[in-house]
């Protein structure tokens, strides 16, 4: 007999393992995202007709570079979102798309890394990918943990400091 914890998702026992979000959860976030991304392109069109067409303010071109910057951001979240592999979607783990604010517990420095899937980092920003040596110590922590990855660099121990995750910034 089948029973509703089997139907359910595995959940990692450890940071970093495999685990699998229910489908409906990547749905959703495309869905929101889409959405959000819908909005923000139909009124980047006005905004960018004031900015070509030189009425446009100082801070209306600020806002313009804002907003092309948010079309780009929402562009990697749908296509990472399409990737069919393990993205660790979780509302409270780093995963895809989440952002781990860490302390190197070595020198102080404080960091930001956002994990993404290789095809869609943005390496002018924080932006590592899940599948590189601090993104894969990095997916599955929750704030509190402390992680030791071996970098190209040497090794390096991170604690985390808190977690923004992609189901918290859409929901």
């Amino acid at each position: 007999m089948m029973t509703n914890a089997a139907l359910e998702p595995r959940i990692a026992a450890q940071p970093g393992q495999n685990r699998t979000e229910p489908p409906s959860t990547r749905a959703a976030l495309r869905q929101h995202i889409g959405d959000e991304l819908e909005a923000l392109t139909s009124r980047l069109g006005t905004v960018q007709d004031g900015a070509v067409h030189g009425t446009g303010t100082r801070a209306g071109r600020v806002a313009l570079a804002n907003a092309q910057g948010r079309v780009r951001w929402l562009g990697r979240l749908l296509a990472g979102l399409a990737d069919p592999g393990e993205l660790h979607l979780d509302a409270e783990e780093a995963g895809f798309g989440a952002t781990a604010h860490v302390s190197d517990m070595d020198t102080g420095e404080k960091l930001s890394f956002t994990l993404m899937t290789g095809t869609t980092i943005d390496v002018t920003g924080d932006q590592v990918s899940m599948d590189s040596p601090i993104g894969r110590a990095l997916v599955g922590t929750r704030p509190g943990s402390i992680v030791e990855v071996e970098t190209p660099a040497g090794a390096r121990r991170f604690h985390v400091d808190r977690v923004h995750t992609l189901i918290n910034r859409f929901a």
